[in-house]
Parts: structure tokens; sequence; C-alpha cells
């Protein structure tokens, strides 16, 4: 099935990584990466495009892909990986053009955070909406969308391919956390310092907390992708999975990835954590602060099982959680809706 593919296409990230399974399903992806328009020097125009999703870039990236989708000709589908910038009027003329399906994908909340005017007046013209929040279910069928199917997130080759990821010994911090200083996860790093200052936090706004607070400098650092991300989730014997208070998230891609880079998966007990991962046999859960001091006191001490838990749940997200197989069950969602069209 021929693709046109349609997202932020740099080496390490996620949405390469869905590329590149459908890859390996049989399609045959055309890529076209957005990355270009959002990669600029800083001007008023930029700040004005990144706030109110308009500006030069974003009529260029239209009139860009409109023009490969000229170029191109007939295609199955069109896919758009977090099209917070096409336009309704793009799709309408993509799908005209193609002939095929248009498909939408995002790993992030649409309407909480992330949010876009043209994504909402795109909604009513995918044929398919793959979403991996739940709670946005219902409000993707508000807006009109015809077709809304759950997803699970999950790993790519980088987690098989480096070696770090499968070694049990040689971890040089007993906690490592990856992602923003958001006010939730300040809080909880901030306790789990009385039980280990052996850790590593790398990502947005952790240096400038550092700078206020200097304590906090020997263990932060700024944000990683790709290779150097995983290869810092591989350095943790444990990995901390905490969850954004900004939207109700039960999990997250860092669910998948801590496991997958052979730390022990120390998260918040939810539903979904609970379905994706059997408890202290996969991952270990906490409901409060308490909680997670507990756990992390226990297992920071408890090389054996740790090592035990933290071998399961790399098992576990290998066995079922690389792209290619958390996007098989959409590819035959899909092919469904390809025959019946």
């Amino acid at each position: 099935m021929r693709v046109l593919y349609i997202g932020q296409l740099w080496k390490g990230g996620t949405c390469l990584a869905r590329a590149e399974a459908l890859r390996e399903h049989g399609w045959n992806v055309i890529p076209f990466d957005i990355t270009p328009y959002l990669n600029h020097r800083f001007t008023i125009w930029s700040a004005v495009q990144n706030r109110f999703l308009l500006g030069p870039h974003v009529a260029r990236f239209n009139a860009d892909v409109l023009r490969a989708a000229h170029e191109y000709g007939r295609l199955d589908f069109v896919w758009v990986d977090k099209g917070r910038w096409l336009w309704s009027s793009t799709l309408r003329e993509l799908k005209r053009v193609s002939g095929g399906l248009a498909i939408h994908y995002t790993p992030d909340p649409a309407f909480i955070v992330h949010t876009s005017r043209h994504f909402n007046a795109c909604i009513p013209f995918y044929d398919l909406c793959i979403t991996t929040k739940r709670y946005e279910i219902n409000t993707y069928r508000e807006k009109g969308a015809s077709n809304v199917v759950f997803a699970w997130q999950g790993i790519d080759d980088r987690f098989v391919r480096l070696a770090e990821c499968a070694r049990t010994e040689g971890r040089r911090f007993d906690l490592v956390f990856v992602g923003h200083a958001e006010a939730h996860y300040v809080s909880h790093l901030r306790a789990a310092r009385m039980v280990t200052r052996n850790m590593r936090v790398q990502g947005p706004g952790w240096e400038r907390l550092a700078k206020r607070e200097p304590d906090w400098m020997p263990v932060v650092g700024p944000p990683v992708w790709g290779d150097l991300m995983t290869r810092t989730l591989a350095e943790g014997k444990i990995g901390i999975g905490l969850l954004s208070k900004l939207c109700p998230d039960t999990f997250t891609t860092r669910s998948f990835e801590i496991p997958g880079a052979g730390a022990m998966l120390l998260a918040e007990r939810t539903r979904d954590h609970l379905e994706i991962f059997e408890e202290n046999h996969e991952a270990v859960f906490f409901s409060s602060k308490e909680e997670m001091l507990a756990k992390l006191s226990h297992y920071v001490k408890n090389e054996s099982a740790r090592r035990r838990i933290a071998e399961a749940g790399r098992t576990r997200v290998l066995k079922s959680f690389l792209w290619r197989d958390v996007l098989a069950s959409v590819i035959r969602h899909i092919e469904q809706l390809r025959h019946a069209s």
C-alpha cells in the first residue's frame, strides 16, 4: 500500500519509528518531513507561528505538501502524524488529489494541550483518528470524527540495538528521570532525594531550577533525544514513571522506554499500567509519595529483586510493544476501512 507520510521525521523521534514500522508491514512509505519548517532562526514570525499556528512557514508547509501530493499522484493513504499545522482546505485537496483515505495519529493530548484550531477543523475529514488518550475519544467524536481507535505507545529498535539496554551490571545511577521540570515531577524527585542522591534528571527546565536551587546542579542536565535519551535511561537501575497533572494521562511513552532500556520501572499506579505490566513482577507501582519512597528505598537496597523485575519488564515490552507490534492492530483496522470504502 502506498502512503504519503507527513510528520516530524528526525532520527530518534517516535514519528520516524512509526514510519519504519509501517515499512516493516510492507507499506510503501513516501516521507514528507515537517521538521525543516519547525527548525528555523528565531524571529517575530516564529513566535507568532508557534503560538498562533500561522505565518509564512505554516503557509509554505501547506503549499509544499500539496505540491508533493500532485507529484506523487494516486495513493492508498495519507498519514498525518500530529497535524497541528495542516489546514482543512489542504487535507480536503490531499484526499481529492490522492484518492486515498486520510489517517491522523498523535501520541499527545489533542484537546487539553498541543491544541490546534487547524486540527479541530480537519477532524471531520479524517477517515480514521488514532489516539493514545482514551480520555479524549469522546471529544474526537463530538468534534466530528467518523472513526476513532485507541492505540498503545511503543518503543523502537534503539532499545534492541543498543547494548547498554541489555546489561544488568555497571549502571551508574540508582534513579533516572527524563522529562520536563513540571511541578508534580519536581515534588516527587525532591522527595526521592531523601532516599538517594545518586540520580540523574534530564529535560527542559531542570537546569533553570538548579540555578535557583544549586544543590540540584550535580544531578540535572539538558534535554536528551534519540540514542542519547535511550543511553541515559540505560544508566539507571530504576527509572521513575511520573504522569503529568496537566492532563489525565494513565501511561506515557516513558512507561515503555524505561523497561525497554533495562531499568526497573517505578511508576504511578493506574488501570493502564496494571493492564500493561504484572505488578511486582514486571514493574513496581505506587499511589502516594510515601509509597513511592518506601518502594524506592526497598529496591535501591535489594539488587537481586530489582534486577529480576527489570529483566521481566524488558522482556514484556520487547515482546509486545515494539512499534511494529503496537501498530499491527491499527493496520488491520485501516485495511478493513480500505476494503469497505
